[in-house]
């Protein structure tokens, strides 16, 4: 049985049974407990304030009472010291303030470019060491690696298949340290030729070079190098929508290494990395006497 909250108006359920004259049911809402006894004529609850209301009206009319006077007495009794005029803070004019303040603003400028030209030498210093040191190349190591690499491959010569001009300046200033020769390549179709007439050490590849039927063709002629010209060789893919060192660049395509344009500065590093472990890797095969 439904019936409407006598407080506020929502639908409560009542049993649906015989109910006691005393029973009450309790809105989930407001929390009125509304009578609902069978013989008890449903009344809406009294205007009048209940005891705890009264109770709670008297009680802050007490408390007000009780401690509005003491405190008004207390600050009487302790006024408020007055600071003389002596004390004042003087007064400063807007102009005075602006002065001070682009003073401040012009030393942090003084020092903060004090330290980052202090940081800029710092780092051009360490850059110019680590140029210099850096880790030597591996193949020296491995004597009869270094011999298989310069019977077989045009030995430090670099062919980069790109005709991007800015590529070929960064592959020139990257791999100059490494004491490689450049031999940039921009027609796809002379490729072909190119690549038939001599093994190179090192090829960089452009992914934006290789387009069409020619660019796949190109890169199946280089998948087909004869196994003793290749494991000589270093293969390296210039791919702009591919990040860096992909695993699937060398096992779909079997390239030795992807680098992404905006980590070219970073090429003479890697390929360093990249021949070291390669050095490692082969040079004691190589190294091992061969059967029949």
């Amino acid at each position: 049985m439904n019936r409407a909250c006598l407080n506020c108006g929502r639908i409560i359920t009542f049993p649906d049974i015989p109910l006691p004259q005393n029973y009450t049911q309790k809105c989930n809402a407001c929390g009125y407990n509304n009578p609902a006894g069978d013989e008890l004529e449903m009344q809406p609850p009294s205007s009048q304030p209940s005891v705890d209301d009264s109770w709670s009206a008297t009680f802050d009319s007490a408390i007000e009472r009780g401690f509005s006077k003491p405190t008004a007495q207390k600050k009487k009794a302790n006024p408020e010291p007055q600071v003389s005029a002596s004390l004042k803070a003087p007064m400063v004019s807007k102009a005075e303030l602006e002065a001070a303040l682009n003073q401040l603003r012009e030393e942090l400028m003084n020092s903060f470019s004090h330290t980052v030209r202090n940081l800029e030498t710092r780092v051009t210093q360490e850059a110019s060491i680590t140029r210099e040191v850096g880790d030597p190349l591996l193949e020296s190591e491995y004597p009869g690696f270094q011999r298989e690499i310069k019977n077989h491959v045009a030995y430090r010569e670099t062919l980069v298949c790109t005709q991007s001009a800015s590529l070929i300046q960064t592959c020139e200033t990257q791999l100059r340290d490494q004491g490689f020769t450049i031999h940039p390549l921009t027609n796809l179709e002379a490729a072909g030729k190119v690549l038939a007439g001599k093994n190179y050490h090192m090829m960089i590849l452009d992914q934006n070079f290789f387009r069409g039927e020619e660019g796949m063709a190109l890169l199946t002629q280089i998948k087909q190098t004869p196994l003793e010209i290749r494991r000589c060789q270093v293969i390296i893919l210039v791919s702009p929508n591919i990040a860096s060192c992909e695993p699937q660049i060398f096992y779909q395509w079997g390239l030795d290494m992807n680098i992404h344009p905006k980590d070219l500065d970073q090429l003479g590093a890697m390929l360093k990395s990249l021949m070291n472990l390669r050095a490692q890797m082969l040079g004691p095969y190589l190294a091992t006497p061969k059967l029949g």
